[in-house]
């Protein structure tokens, strides 16, 4: 859900003035109006009919950066925060939201018409510039979104950041954290810090089992939609390489029965957990490509 050109980000994720250069260098234009077709496939908006379904529709995009996510979603009738230590990135978001949904979308009517809205503008949407391993003077959302600004902070600032997300949250909210092309012990390294704070990670006992299992092989794997798959980096030598990523693909085959045994188990507990709402819960989702 961008307008921008890719640039590499940060290599320190705490240093503001970074961020700020990295998203004025992206932020030069204002977009172009494009078809809704082609905006709701946008993955950023694949959680919209979740949060509308929440009790006070209320979602902090905890990072946001200058994605027009948040803009869409208050447009859909959802109360928004968008927060950013980047005070460029939050100028720029105000400007777009200022022009109005007919700046991003050329045909409203076919958008209001699918999301049954009514209304022209995006109401109840704020823009913050804030560091989100400090805390925030609210208490109440019913979803925090994090969309790739997490996984790169540094063991100490992500501990800080679980805290602000997990007080932020009301009981039984969900905080969502959309990570891509996290792999290995950095997947522990992510949930454990969600956990340590206190937050209820949906099937993370099997997903945790599993990986150590695939880990016990000595198998070179890579995680793809859930699954391990063998990846072509010269592991193998001289050998022949379909030959014996057919073998090892057998080998890492061989515990998904076992896999699915584990989260069958750990299933009555997730779903107790859940219809409780007496926690909060977190979903780490793992994107690769």
């Amino acid at each position: 859900m961008k307008n921008h050109r890719h640039c590499k980000p940060p290599e320190d994720w705490d240093n503001h003035e970074q961020w700020n250069q990295y998203w004025a260098n992206q932020s030069d234009a204002l977009p172009q109006p494009q078809a809704w077709s082609t905006w709701r496939n946008e993955p950023e908006l694949r959680f919209l009919d979740f949060v509308r379904n929440q009790s006070q529709r209320k979602v902090w995009f905890a990072g946001c950066g200058i994605s027009f996510a948040p803009i869409f979603y208050a447009y859909a009738g959802c109360n928004v925060l968008a927060s950013d230590v980047s005070v460029v990135a939050s100028d720029f978001l105000r400007q777009v939201n200022q022009q109005g949904i007919t700046s991003l979308v050329s045909n409203v009517e076919e958008m209001n018409a699918e999301l049954k809205l009514e209304q022209m503008q995006a109401t109840n949407l704020r823009f913050l510039v804030h560091d989100f391993r400090e805390p925030l003077d609210e208490y109440d959302f019913d979803v925090i979104l994090n969309n790739k600004a997490y996984q790169g902070l540094p063991t100490t600032s992500m501990k800080q950041a679980a805290t602000t997300f997990y007080n932020a949250l009301k009981t039984g909210g969900y905080a969502i954290f959309d990570t891509q092309n996290v792999q290995g012990d950095y997947r522990n390294q992510i949930e454990d810090s969600l956990l340590d704070v206190g937050f209820y990670i949906p099937f993370h006992k099997s997903e945790r089992w599993y990986r150590k299992q695939l880990n016990s092989t000595g198998i070179i794997y890579v995680m793809v939609l859930g699954g391990p798959v063998i990846p072509q980096w010269g592991q193998y030598g001289d050998d022949d390489w379909n030959t014996r990523a057919s073998q090892d693909r057998e080998i890492l085959h061989s515990l998904h029965s076992e896999y699915q045994k584990q989260r069958e188990q750990e299933s009555k507990e997730v779903q107790e957990i859940l219809k409780g709402k007496q926690t909060k819960i977190a979903h780490v989702v793992y994107n690769t490509g």
